[in-house]
C-alpha cells in the first residue's frame, strides 16, 4: 500500500507541475461538450431500444443541471485522456505519454478521468462477479483516488464538485457503451460504478438543490 501511495502521489505531483506550467495547446473542452456527447449516445441507444426512452435522460438532466451551478475552475493544459497508463515513474522522476487529445481545460478534467480510470482497471482486474467482492473492490479503489486527489489539493486548486461530475461523466459514458455494443457476457462494471459514485457523493451533488 505504501508503494502504491507513493505513485499515486508522485502522478498527481506530475500533473499539478503539468497545469501549472503555462503552456497554452489545443482546443478548449468543456464539461457541457461532453454532456453532448452522452445525449448522442443516449439517442444511438434509444434506435434499437425505444422502450428505454425517459430511463438516462432523467438522470443526464440532473448532471446537466448540477454542471451549470458548479463554476469551473480556469482552464489550463490538459491532457485531456488521463489515466494509470500513460504515467511512467522512475524513482523521483514521473513522466507522462500520449498527449493525443492535448488541450486546454479546467484540472477536474485529467483528475476526474484519472479517478474514473483507477476504478476501470482495479474493476476488470476482479475476476468475479459475486457483487460483495466487486463492492469491496470498490472501496479500495475510492482509497486509491483519494490519494491522488488529496496529494493534487496540497499542490494545486481544484473543485472536488467539479471532479465528482467529470467521473459521473466518466462512469456515464462506459455504461451506455456496454449497452450500444451489447456485452451481456461480461459484469456491467459502468453502472455499477456510476451507481456507487452517485451514492457516495449524494451530498455533494444534492447541495446545488436542483
Amino acid at each position: 500500500h505504501a508503494e502504491l501511495n507513493a505513485a499515486m502521489a508522485r502522478a498527481a505531483a506530475g500533473l499539478a507541475a503539468f497545469h501549472q506550467s503555462g503552456v497554452r495547446h489545443g482546443d478548449s473542452v468543456t464539461l457541457g461538450q461532453r454532456y453532448a456527447e452522452i445525449h448522442a449516445l443516449i439517442e444511438r441507444l434509444l434506435v434499437a431500444a425505444p422502450e428505454l426512452r425517459g430511463a438516462a435522460e432523467a438522470l443526464l438532466a440532473r448532471l446537466e443541471a448540477q454542471e451549470a451551478q458548479a463554476p469551473a475552475d480556469p482552464p489550463v493544459p490538459t491532457h485531456g485522456t488521463f489515466n494509470p497508463e500513460q504515467v511512467l515513474i522512475d524513482g523521483d522522476r514521473v513522466g507522462f505519454i500520449d498527449f493525443d487529445d492535448f488541450c486546454m481545460a479546467e484540472p477536474a478534467l485529467d483528475v476526474g478521468l484519472f479517478r474514473a480510470a483507477i476504478k476501470d482497471i482495479g474493476m476488470n482486474a476482479l475476476d468475479t462477479t459475486d457483487r460483495a467482492a466487486r463492492e469491496a473492490r470498490l472501496g479500495q479503489l475510492d482509497q486509491i483516488g483519494e490519494v491522488f486527489l488529496s496529494a493534487y489539493e496540497r499542490l494545486a486548486p481544484i473543485s472536488r464538485e467539479r471532479v465528482a461530475l467529470w467521473e459521473a461523466w466518466s462512469y456515464f459514458r462506459d455504461t451506455l457503451h456496454f449497452w450500444i455494443k451489447v456485452k451481456p457476457a461480461e459484469p456491467d462494471n459502468g453502472m455499477m460504478m456510476l451507481k456507487h459514485h452517485l451514492q457516495k457523493n449524494v451530498a455533494t451533488f444534492e447541495r446545488f438543490n436542483v
